[in-house]
């Protein structure tokens, strides 16, 4: 131990004798100021030049024509949820870009909403039955996530059209709520552990069975908390009250109404920091990443979006 306290001073005497830079030191120090830079830009960017909720819509018109033809399609999906009186709520960064610019976040280009799990097959079942019905459609469990995502596009891969249908855990549960969180955590790692494991190898019935196992829960208490299921991402693990999430709101999107959580804030903050409402820093343009963005599957295909949009309000009243 006592030798160790001489190393640093000792590399850093023998670097400058030799003629090598600390380099090591010195990108330390970059980076710092490189970090100490972005943290000012955006100081002054939140609090004095720009608020998020003021940037105006895109100015990309391939990807505008694009996020109004996926805000018909999720008409379409509340209309039809609605009509056999299924659940649902907008949630994730659709949820973020309701609250902070009443519509799309200007960069983003699809839609992603949650429903209660035990409404889970339900739903996908509906969905099957009342979109398939018409041409374009295209509406499955996620093959790599089974139990975990619903996919709904319209001729997805001319257009980019785009929703997805996450479940959310209800979990009753009785005692302290951070000790259960605690307990909660361990139990959904090691059923995904076991999920990746078997998914596709046995059903989702089965699934769900074994999943109880994992997952510690007192049927006989009337306190619920809500989770993004671990099937898609223990990232994502964040817990939230029963109160939280019920009723559900009505808030604008893009001009027109959807169900959103009773407590919105909460949930984004959660999710996103208590810094939701200012500029983000990290994030912008993430879904072009690993493949080309969607707003530019059209015009690869030589789609004309306009006629898709007036084919969508179309399906939209014959429902």
């Amino acid at each position: 131990m006592e030798i160790k306290k001489y190393l640093r001073p000792l590399q850093f005497f023998v670097q400058r004798i030799i003629g090598i830079p600390y380099l090591m030191n010195e990108v330390e120090r970059d980076i710092n100021r490189l970090k100490d830079s972005n943290k000012a830009i955006f100081y002054y960017l939140n609090n004095y030049l720009l608020k998020a909720e003021n940037l105006p819509p895109t100015s990309d018109p391939e990807l505008r024509i694009m996020q109004l033809c996926d805000v018909q399609l999720m008409r379409i999906v509340a209309k039809i949820l609605t009509k056999h009186n299924l659940t649902y709520w907008l949630d994730f960064g659709t949820l973020l870009g309701c609250v902070r610019h009443h519509g799309f976040i200007p960069w983003d280009d699809d839609m992603d909403i949650s429903v209660p799990e035990s409404q889970y097959n339900n739903i996908l079942n509906v969905l099957q039955k009342e979109l398939l019905q018409f041409p374009g459609f295209e509406c499955a469990d996620d093959p790599e996530y089974p139990m975990a995502r619903i996919g709904v596009g319209f001729k997805h891969h001319s257009t980019g059209i785009w929703l997805d249908i996450f479940p959310s855990d209800c979990l009753p549960y009785s005692g302290d709520k951070k000790v259960y969180e605690v307990k909660l955590r361990e139990g959904y790692q090691k059923f995904r552990d076991y999920y990746f494991k078997n998914k596709g190898k046995i059903s989702s019935e089965k699934m769900l069975k074994i999943k109880d196992e994992y997952i510690p829960r007192d049927t006989s208490s009337s306190t619920f908390m809500h989770f993004v299921p671990p099937e898609w991402h223990m990232s994502r693990f964040n817990a939230y009250d029963e109160e939280d999430l019920y009723p559900l709101k009505e808030l604008d999107f893009e001009g027109e109404r959807f169900m959103c959580p009773n407590n919105s804030d909460k949930l984004l903050r959660l999710y996103y920091s208590n810094h939701y409402m200012e500029l983000p820093q990290w994030g912008v343009l993430h879904h072009g990443e690993g493949r080309t963005p969607l707003s530019t599957w059209a015009k690869a295909s030589g789609t004309d979006m306009d006629e898709v949009l007036k084919e969508l309000q179309s399906i939209y009243e014959k429902l």
